[in-house]
């Protein structure tokens, strides 16, 4: 049985041939209502699971419509980079909670 984790960042799966940009500007229109600039790829993760391994592509961007509602999530709040160390995140998530969290400043 695999562990649940309450805190995520917004995102999902890719669709088939989907460019990176276009899936990220769907799944946060999808889930948080908001329309995105263009985004700059920050970082790529690669994390073996037991079960699987997944790789997350985390992007800069920027609200350009929209303001951000919990469409597909009980709850959304926006968070310091210093504070993220308080939410428990899937382990995959652990290395850019490690780089954001030392962004302060």
């Amino acid at each position: 049985m695999s562990e649940r984790y309450e805190v995520q960042f917004p995102g999902g799966k890719r669709e088939e041939a989907e460019p990176l940009e276009t899936c990220l500007a769907r799944e946060l229109r999808e889930e948080l209502n908001i329309s995105i600039g263009a985004p700059a790829l920050f970082q790529v993760v690669r994390h073996a699971y037991p079960e699987k391994t997944v790789e997350l592509h985390f992007f800069h961007c920027h609200i350009e419509s929209g303001e951000a509602e919990p469409l597909q999530c009980a709850e959304i709040r926006w968070v310091k980079p210093e504070e993220l160390t308080q939410f428990q995140f899937p382990p995959a998530d652990d290395v850019i909670i490690e780089q954001l969290s030392q962004r302060v400043g």
